[in-house]
């Protein structure tokens, strides 16, 4: 039996042949556990991925191999459905358990996929050997073959399917110099088209396909072997779009998008404006004519303040004739010259004027003239007024007009401009509102306070101490009729004054400079040292040229 190749280097008899072929035999058919030969090398191939059963010759131990889930409960995956770049626990079996060790390969076309060790040692108890693969990222079919020593090489087959779908990496190049805090970048993708047939600059609503991230690139989950056009957006304030042809799975699909500003959208905005002066004196300037016009009426055609409060108060009296009579003959107004003392001359005007000169100086002019400017649809921009140089708006005598415009360049500079028809002595009797109630204090108005300074009680004194009468100034008058017909009075020089204008008034402003833009691309502020407001003011008078420096801000929400 020399094709056995068993030799004896003691006596070499003829009858010693047979008899060592029968114990190979025998060996074999125990190792085996049956009576039968192992199979051949076919038995290594298949589902399961397992080797041969021990006893083939050269064969100590049966070695397996199998995939698992790696998140630590041992779940056996479907070896034909991994998915790209999956995380898999290879696991060499050996039985029966002992330390053998065992040497890991790719075969096939495993592309990137990596295996973490291509050797490792099965535990003696368990017989396991654990490495872990990383599957490949495009799809692919490949083998993990283990092999060792003593045993049969053991593999499995795994297959990244087709999905049909691509990652893409979306990010920007942006030149433009809009900020805003923490913008999301939206990224989105329509199918089968390109950027040139999409409507709207930018469109409407993002693409079917749609993913938002705070950082880019932004990962884009598209379908391969189309044709896609890609949008990003930055917030609403920038967008771009990009065709791109096809994308491949698995492969680095890099998609860079150009991204411009969104045109400004003013009609969604609203903006609080201050527009200031460049110096008080300016606004002096203006009304310097209106305010002499003022004074001028409180004293209509009387030659000083007695004579015009009395007149006044003859016109209250009801019976005008009847109380001139009496202030003739009784020689009224000397006696209230004489009460009111060196004061009497411009008892109503003198005071005015101070509150005006205090309403107008630098802390209430630098105020500035405040308000906002909301946006309209497909319409000019409401103005409202929230202050004028420190005077309420409903006491400033200054009404915005409906036809105030706004426009917004490409480089984000903003134009503005507004109108309103301005009653000068309206303004200047609110500018003198404040000092007027901070010097009589309980006062409400400047009539009011006009009533308190001039002392009407003092005027009622004088007259009833040279009255028709020891009680009256005049019939059925007493002290108390009296002084209400000097406040009457007082009320109706401060009318006059309120009536002085001499006609229509109407300042037009223009201003200019760099637009802040929100995340939807609305008009949040302007300002900076570029910006600068001019008014042309035109009074009965003449005109005045007005300008000082611009700013605006989106409106504070205010906290609950």
């Amino acid at each position: 039996m020399l094709g056995l190749g068993v030799t004896s280097s003691r006596t070499r008899s003829c009858a010693a042949g047979p008899v060592l072929a029968l114990a190979v035999l025998a060996l074999g058919a125990c190792a085996n556990g049956s009576g039968q030969l192992p199979a051949g090398d076919d038995s290594t191939t298949g589902a399961g991925g397992k080797g041969p059963m021990g006893g083939a010759a050269g064969n100590s131990f049966t070695l397996g191999i199998r995939a698992l889930t790696t998140d630590g409960l041992g779940t056996e995956i479907d070896a034909l459905h991994v998915k790209p770049s999956a995380v898999v626990d290879m696991v060499a079996h050996a039985m029966p358990a002992a330390a053998h060790d065992v040497r890991f390969a790719l075969l096939g076309t495993p592309l990137d996929a990596v295996l973490s060790l291509t050797e490792s040692t099965t535990d003696a108890t368990t017989g396991d050997a654990h490495v872990r693969l990383v599957a490949p990222s495009t799809p692919t079919t490949f083998r993990v073959q283990a092999t060792a020593s003593g045993a049969a090489p053991a593999f499995i087959d795994l297959a990244v399917p087709k999905t049909s779908m691509a990652w893409l990496g979306v990010k920007p190049s942006y030149a433009g110099e809009r900020v805003v805090p923490d913008p999301v970048y939206v990224a989105s993708a329509w199918e089968g088209t390109t950027c040139a047939d999409l409507p709207g600059n930018p469109p409407d609503e993002d693409g079917p396909l749609m993913a938002s991230s705070v950082k880019f690139p932004v990962p884009l989950l598209v379908p391969t072997d189309t044709k896609l056009a890609v949008t990003l957006r930055s917030s609403r304030f920038a967008w771009g779009c990009t065709t791109v042809n096809s994308a491949t799975e698995g492969a680095q699909n890099d998609v860079e998008v150009v991204m411009t500003n969104v045109p400004m959208k003013l009609d969604a905005s609203v903006v609080d404006f201050k527009l200031g002066l460049d110096t008080a004196d300016d606004l002096d300037a203006a009304l310097a004519d209106s305010e002499q016009a003022m004074l001028a009426a409180v004293l209509g055609e009387a030659d000083d303040d007695v004579a015009a409060l009395l007149d006044a108060m003859g016109n209250a009296s009801g019976s005008a004739e009847n109380f001139d009579d009496v202030r003739t003959s009784l020689d009224w107004d000397a006696a209230v010259r004489e009460k009111l003392g060196a004061s009497a001359a411009s008892a109503v005007r003198a005071p005015l004027a101070r509150w005006i000169a205090s309403g107008l100086d630098t802390e209430h002019v630098a105020s500035g003239l405040t308000g906002s400017l909301s946006g309209t649809p497909g319409g000019s921009p409401s103005v409202t007024l929230s202050s004028v140089f420190g005077v309420a708006p409903s006491r400033a005598g200054f009404t915005p007009s409906d036809t105030g415009s706004w426009e917004a360049s490409a480089d984000d500079r903003v134009v503005i401009g507004m109108s309103m028809s301005v009653s000068p002595a309206t303004f200047l009797l609110g500018a003198a509102r404040g000092p007027a109630l901070d010097e009589v204090p309980g006062a409400k108005s400047v009539p009011a306070a006009l009533v308190a300074v001039v002392s009407c009680a003092d005027v009622a004194a004088a007259l009833v101490a040279h009255g028709e009468s020891k009680n009256d100034s005049i019939k059925d008058c007493a002290a108390d009729c009296t002084e209400q017909l000097c406040v009457n009075a007082v009320h109706t020089l401060v009318d006059a004054a309120a009536a002085s204008d001499e006609g229509p008034s109407t300042l037009d402003i223009a201003l200019t400079g760099s637009a802040r833009v929100g995340e939807d691309a609305q008009l949040t502020g302007f300002g900076g040292g570029d910006c600068t407001w001019l008014g042309h003011w035109s009074l009965p008078e003449g005109t005045m040229n007005l300008s000082g420096p611009a700013s605006g801000a989106a409106p504070e929400i205010a906290t609950p």
